[in-house]
């Protein structure tokens, strides 16, 4: 049995590398990344183990070089600004804040943000009553911030600074080999791929998010699970013993919309009231190779260049922000035209 399921492992691996061209080992003497036993280790043998988290960290490094080439412009455009004017720019500004700052604009800006109290962080978090002298002094500093994010909005729309570095291209990720569930529309163009560890915290916060969706676009698109985690979870063994009396999806929404995580007496409890053959239940929940073909299936995602969860494909591209609906949406708007 164990020669088998290496027989298998290998051909799906092989399967993973061989399956996109552009994948093809670069064997270029700039792309040896490391040496063993006088053998080549190759940089594109590396990255393709890493896809994933190479392509987050690209994606990480994206959005920190936008934030600060965006707080470069609001510094220049300041500076541009206050220079017309023959001013520093804290004198531009303190000359608008005593324009923009009066009663009448102070209890408006309070009516608009709905303050009672206001909050102030010095190594713990503090609520201060608007109406004291430490309140009225941060009410007054965070109308001043207000002001500021308006007059640089305005100052945009005159200066148009346009960013032109563009994010990193997501790798395409094919996990055509490994065993899915779908539901959904069996036939769209369009597949989205939720790939999740069904016992971590962060799948099931975000899970609502990909139900809404499912609901939205269940007649689109076609929706896909596969698990994913650094071992056997108790969760995984009990929705594919349920897919062999085709209730995956059954077992798998229930046990996902639990307040707490189950334990075995909980899962079988589930399996009762779902009406499944309690005898081939509990014979596949023990059955080693049960446990070992999700496991298999997990190396199979490491070698494919998955690293976490939850995951969120989209047609083999992965999605950066997985708790995004708004994200998400997009991109099936995209794939559905």
């Amino acid at each position: 049995m164990y020669l088998r399921a290496l027989c298998f492992l290998f051909l799906c691996l092989f399967s993973c590398s061989q399956e996109n061209p552009v994948e093809k080992t670069d064997v270029t003497s700039e792309n040896i990344a490391a040496i063993v036993d006088n053998k080549p280790i190759y940089l594109t043998d590396v990255d393709k183990l890493n896809k994933q988290e190479l392509y987050d960290q690209l994606y990480r490094i994206y959005i920190i070089r936008k934030t600060t080439i965006n707080e470069i412009f609001k510094e220049s455009i300041l500076k541009f600004e206050s220079n017309k004017h023959n001013k520093s720019v804290h004198d531009y500004l303190e000359n608008y804040y005593n324009l923009k700052i009066n009663d009448n604009s102070l209890k408006n800006f309070i009516k608009k943000m709905n303050l009672n109290a206001i909050p102030d962080l010095k190594r713990t978090l503090n609520y201060y009553d608007i109406n004291s002298d430490k309140g009225r002094a941060l009410v007054f500093e965070g109308f001043k911030k207000y002001l500021k994010s308006i007059l640089i909005d305005s100052l945009y729309a005159i200066y148009k600074p346009k960013i032109l570095i563009e994010p990193p291209l997501p790798p395409e990720i094919n996990l055509n080999k490994i065993p899915t569930h779908y539901r959904g529309n069996l036939d769209s163009k369009v597949t989205f791929l939720e790939v999740t560890d069904m016992e971590c915290d962060k799948c099931r916060e975000f899970e609502p998010v990909y139900e809404k969706l499912f609901k939205k676009y269940k007649n689109k698109v076609r929706f896909g699970f596969i698990h994913f985690s650094s071992y056997v979870t108790l969760c995984a063994t009990a929705t594919e013993c349920a897919t062999k009396q085709n209730k995956f999806w059954e077992m798998r929404d229930i046990i996902m919309n639990q307040p707490k995580l189950p334990d075995t007496a909980d899962v079988f409890l589930i399996a009762k009231k779902l009406n499944l053959n309690m005898e081939l239940f509990t014979k596949n929940f023990y059955d080693p190779e049960t446990s070992s073909k999700i496991e298999y299936n997990f190396k199979l995602l490491k070698y494919c260049g998955l690293f976490g969860t939850p995951t969120i494909l989209i047609n083999g591209i992965p999605i950066f922000n997985s708790s995004s609906q708004k994200e998400i949406e997009k991109v099936l708007e995209k794939e559905l035209e």
